[in-house]
């Protein structure tokens, strides 16, 4: 037994869908699924493939956040414990294949991922992503998971949620997104809130440039599918920029970085 290396996984995505469709509780909870799960763990090597939470051996899990990651960090909690979820912003939902398609396979062809940031349709999509996959809901009908409020308050094991509801529970999970935090650049190059402002990647300090960040410059510039497509547009720049000293680098105007922030009880994952 051991884990999959991505080239592995990708492959097996790609021939059957989800690797790990069979997982889902209701299989799972089968005396063959139990006998299954048990004989795996007598059988792995705990220093080469480290359980979720494997130093708590007993008790639920409770998963704060409920973007993607929240939610899909919960569906393989729930395999082996009881697992809640809780949910503090509901976001639009995707679903993860259409007609049999990934759902991104839509939206390149759609136009969908070449959506930019300056755009009316743009500038409201990058304040709220969205979830792709099975929803909380779904995944509590699937896999057993229970759902609860946003949480207001932890004492001991217990926590607490602003809807009144409490459980008790082993281990905890914060899947609550991430911000930025670029202080470590000593560049002109931040808003008054620390975020980068450039072109398409390109700042105003010549021979500094940004990739990557989320509405770059589209939907996709985040994307490892599409962030090839702003990495070859700064490549063209950065190649025809002249020698340092030999001119002034055009002016930059000033747009600050989309969805700067992340949040998978709100915003993005």
């Amino acid at each position: 037994l051991r884990h999959l290396e991505m080239h592995e996984v990708l492959e097996r995505v790609a021939a059957g869908g989800d690797p790990a469709a069979a997982l889902e509780r209701e299989i799972w909870h089968s005396s063959e699924a139990e006998e299954k799960l048990a004989q795996y763990r007598s059988m792995r090597d705990g220093a080469k493939t480290p359980e979720p939470m494997g130093g708590v051996s007993t008790g639920g899990a409770h998963v704060v956040g409920a973007g993607n990651s929240g939610v899909q960090i919960a569906a393989e909690l729930a395999v082996a414990r009881s697992t809640w979820l809780a949910i503090g912003t509901k976001l639009p939902r995707l679903p993860e294949r259409l007609l049999g398609r990934s759902i991104f396979w839509w939206l390149e062809r759609l136009g969908g991922m070449d959506i930019t940031a300056r755009s009316r349709v743009g500038r409201r999509m990058s304040t709220r992503d969205a979830l792709i996959g099975q929803s909380p809901r779904q995944l509590a009908r699937a896999s057993g998971v229970g759902l609860l409020g946003r949480v207001a308050s932890a004492a001991g094991n217990r926590i607490g949620t602003a809807d009144g509801g409490s459980v008790e529970i082993a281990g905890l999970v914060w899947a609550t997104g991430f911000e930025f935090d670029f202080s470590f650049i000593r560049a002109p190059v931040l808003d008054e809130r620390g975020r980068p402002v450039h072109e398409r990647g390109v700042t105003a300090v010549p021979g500094l440039y940004f990739l990557g960040l989320p509405w770059q410059h589209t939907r996709g510039s985040a994307l490892l599918g599409w962030v090839g497509r702003d990495a070859a547009w700064l490549a063209k720049r950065i190649a025809a920029r002249p020698p340092a000293g030999a001119v002034t680098a055009p002016p930059v105007r000033a747009q600050a970085a989309a969805g700067a922030s992340s949040s998978n009880g709100g915003r993005i994952e």
